[in-house]
């Protein structure tokens, strides 16, 4: 006859195995655009800066006495996906707003069936004051800050358990190409 302390591990280690084994979640980020664009009426004078007048009136400045501010805008998809044979359910990711500008909020509360995917639109945004175009080019698409990031994902099995993963996803390696088999 087995002990009752025997009997206890006994269920217990089958009891968190039901509890914790199914559902995994990996992620990736797709690239999509990258565009750089002037926010003309966002500039800063340079110092020593010469006004054009006319009439006593201030018309403006020079090209080369003012810094524009320049917006770059990275689009991409973050891919979110039940890499198990059992469903996911009120799928979460709790830090999207730490890297992502903008991002689809419609996603919570999504379930996701074994091999199902998840697709996340999301945006990265920075800006910077430029003299021109070419200055505005050199702008990196990805912050520094944010290339390589930890996103916290809380979701359910199908026992009801809430489960916390990190998961690590790169916005620069192969600009987050992730091909799932």
């Amino acid at each position: 006859m087995l002990s009752l302390s025997k009997l206890v591990k006994k269920y217990s280690y089958a009891l968190a195995q039901r509890i914790f084994s199914g559902a995994y979640i990996t992620a990736a980020l797709e690239w999509k655009t990258t565009d750089r664009f002037p926010n003309i009426s966002e500039y800063r004078l340079k110092p020593g800066a010469k006004p054009i007048m006319e009439d006593g009136k201030l018309i403006g400045y020079q090209e080369k006495d003012v810094d524009i501010l320049y917006t770059v805008l990275t689009q991409a998809t973050l891919v979110l996906k039940n890499t198990s044979a059992k469903p996911v359910y009120n799928i979460c990711v709790t830090n999207m707003d730490d890297t992502f500008v903008r991002y689809a909020k419609d996603y919570k509360f999504s379930s996701l069936r074994p091999n199902e995917m998840l697709e996340i639109p999301v945006e990265i945004e920075q800006s910077a004051y430029c003299s021109n175009a070419f200055e505005a080019s050199i702008i990196p698409a990805v912050p520094n800050g944010k290339k390589d990031t930890m996103l916290n994902v809380t979701y359910e099995n199908e026992t009801g358990a809430n489960i916390f993963t990190k998961l690590w996803v790169s916005l620069t390696a192969g600009h987050g190409k992730y091909a799932y088999a």
